[in-house]
């Protein structure tokens, strides 16, 4: 009964520094509906400013505290303003995408200014131990509840009982609505804001106490696991980020005393995973609001055939192809050609995603999971098989994407009941549950099949340019062909309007679990190159921030623009090749280069817009080329 109740006060604890980072989240996203996830290294930069306060300038414990807390509450209102104000009226892929890019350009700067190694932070006091009968209670404990506590009682007065509590809430149910009663709607988001970086600030300090060092990664897994508790409540909901939190924190803790810890994670996630399918908002959380003119032509067009439509696209594979080899031959360097390689993979991975987030509207956050899947179902196959080495590699490389397709059925038919950031954190949730698995089930198994973290190796090489190149035709004209039938009429039409589609006698679910089948099969495909590329595989290749740059490339380029996956996919892979002399700089720059992107150009590079050769022959063949321009222009004449 002792190593129970230890386990529980160890529990407590930790979860109330998971609730009181989690409030935070909730806070936020209850006013504006964004996963804030520079929260965590909101929490980051407090810890290193506790250890600057008291290393570096040798002022007191008390001095500290004030410091981290006021430099985590004016970071997030500066944040606010520089990142998401311009962003009021944007898409939330773009809010979302900013809130990543923030997380990156703060974690990396603080691996520039501070190094990647850990920094000590002095103790803020004395962890007396006092006893409870013969259970241990640490001083660190008992102040971590009380404070989580108190900061949860101040927080519900104030949005309940104050001016501004009652403007925060009307802000959160209609933005528009408390314009018009005259409240204040820029000034009532950046009090959140501060708010809820004051209460990580006090996380951070909290966190310290019981873990006294500073990394620049700290945040990310951190702020994960408060956002998954955030979620486990109820988002939005004060009272249920509190229960959250504690219900993370003693299953953490009572998963690593039954011997489990490499699991704790998984189990997590897992919860998570059940919580949002039988409960999608959450313990206490309640169901959140959710914020075509067509002109016929009369005359008759001139058209092309299919055959002439499909042998013009033909040609210009063709010549692209031919481009490339004579490239690849006399052109390139071994190194460059193998970018080549990793370019011609980033595409196939972003022109499947583009599948469930562009045509169907959704937000999946679990791809590299696929991709994972794909991955390791290729390479032990290639590895094992008998057959020859081309007839092995054709069919790992089909077999992957079976499989990456099975599970994206398997995932997507509970999955799809859930829309918006409930399908991208259950999502998000499975991708983590298969890295940990990898991980951790050789352990289960009794052999080794998988190589945990030590990585799966001597997998032949079999990928070059010319199947890697072969793979995104054969991805590319899949899709196309796909959204270009009456499925992918369906796909376009739901994303559009769900409620309408299947009005019109459109079996929405069918279509949503098919489009994310698709997705996952051809992730898996490019998982199974990715795999015969590089010879080895760790699971640590495919985590949430796998799955976050894959995203990246889908809205950078354009959400529902193939073209703009393309070419997104393929600056966003030379790029920090090209930038390696600046080794040190060159994910700051990124991650800034990231967010003046969604704050200029919220809808990506091409937006909707889709290249296609032979619509551009139509109108050259209708006279149509330069009829909007000409139009324009005789109108201002008109006036």
């Amino acid at each position: 009964m002792t190593v129970f109740f230890s386990q529980l006060i160890n529990g407590l604890s930790l979860g109330s520094i998971y609730a009181l980072i989690a409030l935070g989240y909730s806070m936020v996203y209850g006013i504006i509906l964004l996963l804030n996830f520079a929260h965590g290294d909101v929490i980051m930069v407090g810890a290193y400013m506790s250890w600057f306060v008291m290393n570096q300038l040798g002022l007191g414990p008390v001095t500290a505290v004030c410091a981290t807390i006021l430099t985590c509450t004016l970071l997030g209102v500066v944040i606010e303003k520089i990142a998401y104000t311009p962003l009021r009226s944007a898409p939330r892929i773009s809010l979302l995408i900013t809130a990543i890019g923030v997380s990156f350009f703060l974690e990396y700067t603080a691996e520039l200014v501070m190094g990647s190694g850990a920094k000590v932070i002095p103790s803020y006091y004395d962890n007396k131990t006092f006893y409870l009968g013969k259970v241990p209670l640490g001083l660190t404990s008992i102040i971590t509840l009380v404070v989580t506590v108190l900061s949860m009682l101040v927080l519900t007065f104030l949005v309940q009982k104050t001016k501004l509590g009652k403007a925060m809430r009307a802000v959160s149910e209609d933005m528009d609505a408390a314009r018009l009663m005259g409240i204040n709607v820029n000034s009532t988001i950046s009090f959140t804001f501060a708010v809820g970086s004051a209460l990580a600030g006090i996380g951070s300090v909290l966190y310290c106490c019981s873990y006294p060092q500073a990394t620049p990664t700290m945040g990310s897994m951190l702020g994960l696991k408060a956002f998954v508790a955030a979620v486990l409540g109820g988002i939005g909901s004060i009272p249920g980020a509190m229960v959250g939190g504690i219900a993370i924190g003693l299953c953490e803790c009572f998963v690593s005393a039954i011997g489990l810890s490499a699991w704790k994670d998984a189990v997590t996630f897992a919860i998570l995973i059940i919580v949002l399918l039988v409960k999608p908002t959450g313990f206490l959380g309640r169901r959140k609001r959710c914020k075509g003119d067509c002109n016929m032509n009369k005359l008759k067009r001139k058209t092309l055939k299919m055959p002439v439509r499909y042998l013009m696209n033909t040609v210009l594979v063709v010549l692209l192809f031919v481009l490339l080899s004579f490239m690849t031959q006399n052109v390139l360097s071994t190194y460059q050609n193998k970018v080549l390689l990793t370019v011609g993979i980033n595409i196939i991975l972003a022109v499947s995603l583009n599948v469930s987030t562009g045509y169907l509207g959704q937000l999946p956050l679990g791809h590299a999971g696929f991709m994972a899947v794909g991955a390791y179902t290729c390479a032990l196959f290639t590895k094992y098989s008998p057959l020859p080495s081309g007839a092995a590699f054709v069919i790992g490389l089909a077999l992957g994407a079976v499989m990456a397709g099975i599970f994206g059925v398997l995932i997507g038919i509970p999955a799809l009941r859930l829309t918006g950031d409930y399908l991208a954190i259950l999502t998000l949730g499975f991708g983590e549950i298969i890295r940990i698995t990898l991980n951790n089930i050789d352990d289960v198994l009794g052999f080794k099949l998988f190589y945990g973290a030590k990585g799966l190796k001597n997998i032949p090489k079999y990928s070059n340019y010319w199947n890697v190149f072969l793979c995104v035709v054969i991805t590319c004209f899949a899709i196309h062909a796909m959204m270009k039938s009456r499925h992918g009429r369906a796909v376009l039409a739901i994303r559009d309007n769900e409620i309408a589609a299947e009005s019109c006698g459109i079996q929405t679910t069918y279509y949503k679990v098919m489009a994310f089948a698709f997705s996952a099969a051809f992730a898996g495909l490019a998982g199974g190159l990715y795999a015969c590329y590089l010879g080895v595989l760790d699971p640590s290749t495919f985590g949430f921030m796998k799955s976050i740059e894959i995203l990246v490339m889908v809205v950078l380029g354009g959400m529902g623009s193939m073209l703009g996956s393309i070419l997104s996919a393929t600056v966003l892979t030379i790029l920090p090749e090209a930038t390696r002399s600046f080794e040190s700089y060159r994910m700051v720059v990124y991650s800034l280069v990231l967010i003046l992107m969604m704050i200029f150009r919220p809808g990506g590079l091409l937006g909707s817009y889709d290249f296609s050769m032979s619509r551009i022959v139509e109108k050259a063949m209708n006279g149509e080329l330069f009829r909007k321009k000409n139009a324009d222009k005789e109108g201002a004449d008109h006036e």
